[in-house]
């Protein structure tokens, strides 16, 4: 499931990148950008159950993390461009429009400040800092040293001062017990308020939470686009119609093309859609990899990790 994740989304934002100089619309590109986003962030959900197993065998953990890594850079490139696209929020000027060219706009600076800029910051900063906190997660020592072992010394440092302040309470001078009585309980709430809050934080609770979280901001992120009509269907039937009237117009001079003396040009088999690497074409190319992959770590297994003395196996 993880390893499909990633060459799904790998081979969602490579058919999408295949497209921008072939014309793929903006309102394509957005649905593009978010369903890579749901694959990286279902791929970030299976690293949260493989988290031990990735402990004891580091090779494995490294191929994934740089194709993750690689994931993440595309996406967000490719989710960028949707800072500018005012018209999922029903903006009733558009700018661009659903059916314009992405690559036209791809450059384009967004605001922030704008509703589709706000939203294109949200996803870019889940994105990143998800792919930061699982790269911590997924290094044992790393998560120690950065996690564990400063609370606790934070912790250490909070019950003595707090029992310090809990002492000036019983202490002959009238100041410093008036000042522990003040201060005491007030220290003590932060106290346990930080303490449940790292603990909520290193929990398995609240990367469930997280994600669960994040699969509901971008469905709904999705409706307004969806309670759009596909902005190119009408464009492209007016080719299409067209291109019909340019098929008659071709019939009626082959017909009399022999009296007036007129080349007929030959078809342009390059521009020919079947001819062209698309999302039809890529998508099964780079999901012919994953057969490979258990086959690569049957014959380069790699070392099994050392486990680290005195470390707790809960927490972090």
């Amino acid at each position: 499931m993880s390893d499909l994740q990633i060459a799904t989304g790998i081979a969602i934002l490579i058919s999408g990148y295949a497209q921008l100089r072939c014309g793929i619309s903006c309102y394509h590109w957005q649905f593009m950008g978010r369903l890579a986003w749901f694959s990286c962030l279902t791929h970030l959900s299976c690293l949260t159950l493989l988290r031990n197993y990735l402990h004891n065998h580091p090779s494995e953990r490294h191929w994934r993390l740089v194709l993750m890594f690689a994931l993440v850079v595309m996406l967000i490139v490719a989710i960028f461009p949707s800072g500018n696209y005012e018209w999922i929020w029903g903006y009733p000027v558009f700018h661009p429009s659903p059916s314009d060219h992405a690559i036209c706009y791809f450059l384009q600076r967004p605001s922030i400040k704008t509703t589709a800029g706000i939203s294109m910051s949200i996803y870019i900063l889940t994105t990143g800092f998800g792919f930061l906190f699982r790269i911590v997660k997924l290094h044992k020592i790393l998560s120690v040293y950065m996690v564990r072992r400063p609370r606790k010394s934070l912790s250490k440092w909070g019950r003595k001062g707090l029992w310090k302040i809990f002492m000036w309470r019983t202490a002959p001078n009238l100041s410093k017990r008036l000042l522990g009585n003040l201060l005491y309980l007030p220290l003590l709430s932060v106290f346990l308020v930080a303490r449940v809050a790292l603990d909520h934080w290193s929990s398995m609770y609240f990367e469930i939470y997280w994600l669960v979280m994040c699969f509901l901001f971008a469905i709904v992120q999705l409706i307004p686009t969806l309670e759009l009509s596909d902005p190119t269907l009408h464009y492209y039937l007016d080719i299409y119609i067209t291109h019909i009237g340019d098929k008659l117009g071709d019939l009626s001079i082959r017909v009399n093309s022999t009296a007036h003396n007129i080349t007929i040009p030959e078809p342009d088999l390059d521009n020919i859609a079947g001819n062209r690497w698309g999302f039809g074409q890529i998508m099964p190319v780079v999901l012919l990899a994953l057969p490979l992959l258990p086959i690569v770590e049957i014959f380069y297994p790699g070392r099994t990790a050392r486990s680290i003395e005195n470390i707790p196996l809960t927490g972090i």
